[in-house]
């Protein structure tokens, strides 16, 4: 019998701290980035393409507002980082880890994303639209308004996460986990119920939000 990983089994990224050369940047080329660290940089706004990050870290850059498309970010860990309002078309990230970053806007549209950690990010308004995430865990970020639609979630996990208004009425709910996470305004339909694992008071919360009276 396959074993099927939970989300709190992701995982993460291989990365060898003793090999990484600090540097600066202040564009992004279509090219391997790899067995980097950047630190303090700032690319905001800035536009382009095709460029892939690899067994690196990203440390205080300000990616805000950026337009970059096919992204490649394999075993790679953002941190304290700045991607409010990027956009970042078809994406594709597998063993990463975002840490302590800003995201409030993000825009992540027909991305591909597995094996995954976001934690103590602040990330209002997210938009991860037809998408596919696999394996990819939210630990303890603000996500008040984000929208998951036309995407497909599998081994999705949301730890004490602030979900306030989100929207998963159009998304594919393969697993996905809610368990001590803030669901007030919640958007989902009865169809999706199947695929979630909530708690006890989260059930009694999404029978009221599907329109039931509780006597």
């Amino acid at each position: 019998m396959k074993n099927v990983k939970h989300p709190r089994e992701i995982d993460p990224p291989s990365i060898p701290l003793d090999k990484l050369e600090p540097t600066q940047l202040n564009a992004i080329a279509e090219q391997l980035y790899e067995l980097l660290r950047i630190e303090d940089s700032e690319l905001h706004g800035l536009a382009g393409a095709d460029a892939r990050f690899e067994s690196s870290i990203l440390a205080r850059v300000d990616l805000s507002g950026s337009k970059l498309k096919r992204t490649r970010l394999l075993d790679v860990r953002i941190e304290k980082s700045n991607l409010s309002n990027a956009e970042w078309d078809r994406a594709n990230f597998r063993r990463v880890e975002i840490v302590g970053a800003r995201a409030t806007g993000l825009a992540l549209q027909s991305a591909e994303l597995r094996d995954v950690a976001l934690k103590d990010c602040r990330a209002d308004f997210l938009r991860i639209n037809s998408s596919k995430l696999v394996g990819v865990r939210f630990e303890q970020c603000r996500l008040m308004e984000a929208d998951f639609s036309e995407t497909s979630m599998t081994r999705v996990a949301f730890a004490r996460c602030d979900l306030t208004n989100v929207d998963f009425t159009r998304a594919r709910i393969v697993s996905v986990d809610l368990g001590g996470s803030n669901i007030d305004g919640l958007k989902i339909v009865p169809e999706q119920l199947r695929g979630l694992t909530i708690d006890m008071p989260q059930a009694l919360q999404i029978v009221t939000l599907l329109g039931a009276t509780i006597t």
